[in-house]
């Protein structure tokens, strides 16, 4: 199981700030994200509703490294993985 990791509007979305899945890549993990938390998911973590754009504002980064996200297919998941979406940071 992957563990993933929702901050702040994320959170919210979901309704936890835990979750764990089974997958075996990244794109397969948010077609299920975005299959259980729909269109209000979608808007918020994808570029024009495209499931293979995340929206650049945020960062995935998978056991403490931050993911180039060019070919999320490729990018293969295991067992205990820790997944983050790392929101945008705002301040003044």
């Amino acid at each position: 199981m992957v563990r993933i990791y929702f901050y702040s509007r994320l959170s919210e979305i979901v309704g936890k700030k835990e979750l764990k899945l089974k997958t075996e890549n990244l794109l397969d993990l948010l077609k299920i994200l975005h299959q259980r938390y729909g269109q209000q998911l979608g808007q918020e973590l994808f570029s024009g509703g495209d499931i293979k754009k995340v929206n650049p504002a945020y960062t995935i980064v998978i056991n403490d490294r931050p993911v180039d996200l060019q070919n999320m297919k490729k990018i293969k998941l295991k067992n205990h993985d820790s997944l983050h979406f790392i929101p945008p940071i705002v301040g003044g």
